[in-house]
C-alpha cells in the first residue's frame, strides 16, 4: 500500500509521458497500406476539439518481432549518428577465452537468442523488403493518442466516457487513461490482451500445471507408493537410505 500511496504521490508531483497520452481501444483489424495513423488523428482531433499531436497504433507484429526490432535498433543508430550521439564502437566478438569458455559463451548465445549474425542479416534487408514488411501488419484493437497538454488529454476521455465511446468511419471506439509509462510495455504482446486471450493463457497455464502434476504422480510417486504398500516390514525392515532417497 505504501509504495503504491508513493507512486501516486510521484505520478501527481511529475509530468510523464503517460500523462499526455490515451488509449483507443476498439479499432478493426485494418491493413497497414492505409495512413491510418493519420487518419486517427484527424478524426479524434475532429470529434474531440483537442489539438493532438500524433498517434500511434499497436501494429500485430509478434511474429515479425526479430525482424523489426533489428531495423528500429539499426534506424536508431543511424539517427544517433546523424546527431552525433552515437556511442563508441563496441567489439562484439568474444575476448580471447580458452575452450571451456568459448563453449559457454556460445551456449549463452544460443540460450538467450542473442544471434548477432541473424540481427545483422534483418539489418541489412533492402528498403523494398523493410516496405513489403511493413506495408504487410495488420492493425491491432488499440492505438495510443498523444494529445497536447494532460488537460486535453482529460477533456477527451471525460468526454469519450459521458458519450459511451465515438464513432470513427464505421465503428465505435473508446478512450481510456494509461496507467503505465510506454518503456514499460510488451508492445509486441499489446495485440493478445482482450479478455478472451487472457482467459485461454489462464486456462492453459493450469492445463500445464495440471499435466506437470500428472506427470509427477504417474513417473515418480506412482512407483513410490507401490514399493512402500509392497515392501516386506516383518522383523522390523526398513527400506534402505538409498530407496527412500530415490523416491523423495
Amino acid at each position: 500500500i505504501f509504495q503504491y500511496r508513493k507512486h501516486q504521490a510521484l505520478d501527481v508531483d511529475y509530468k510523464t509521458i503517460k500523462d499526455f497520452a490515451a488509449m483507443l481501444i476498439g479499432l478493426p483489424e485494418l491493413p497497414g497500406t492505409r495512413s491510418l495513423e493519420e487518419d486517427l488523428k484527424t478524426a479524434v482531433s475532429s470529434w474531440s476539439g483537442e489539438t493532438v499531436v500524433g498517434v500511434s497504433v499497436a501494429w500485430m507484429y509478434k511474429d515479425k518481432n526479430e525482424e523489426i526490432d533489428a531495423l528500429m535498433m539499426k534506424n536508431l543508430r543511424e539517427r544517433l549518428h546523424e546527431c552525433d550521439l552515437a556511442p563508441r564502437d563496441v567489439d562484439s566478438e568474444p575476448p580471447e577465452m580458452n575452450k571451456v569458455r568459448k563453449w559457454l559463451w556460445t551456449t549463452e548465445q544460443s540460450v538467450f537468442g542473442l544471434r548477432p549474425e541473424e540481427d545483422e542479416a534483418f539489418s541489412s534487408m533492402d528498403e523494398a523488403a523493410i516496405k513489403e514488411l511493413l506495408l504487410g501488419l495488420k492493425s491491432s484493437p488499440r492505438a495510443v493518442v498523444v494529445f497536447e497538454t494532460e488537460e486535453a488529454r482529460t477533456r477527451a476521455v471525460e468526454k469519450a466516457v459521458l458519450s459511451e465511446g465515438f464513432m470513427i468511419e464505421d465503428f465505435r471506439v473508446e478512450l481510456e487513461e494509461i496507467a503505465v509509462e510506454p518503456d514499460t510495455v510488451q508492445w509486441a504482446n499489446l495485440a493478445d490482451i482482450s479478455a478472451s486471450n487472457v482467459v485461454a493463457k489462464v486456462l492453459l497455464g493450469f492445463g500445464i500445471i495440471g499435466l506437470a502434476c500428472l506427470f509427477w504422480a504417474v513417473v515418480f510417486y506412482a512407483p513410490y507408493a507401490y514399493y512402500v504398500l509392497t515392501f516386506n516390514y516383518s522383523n522390523g525392515r526398513e527400506p534402505g537410505f538409498i530407496v527412500g532417497f530415490s523416491f523423495s
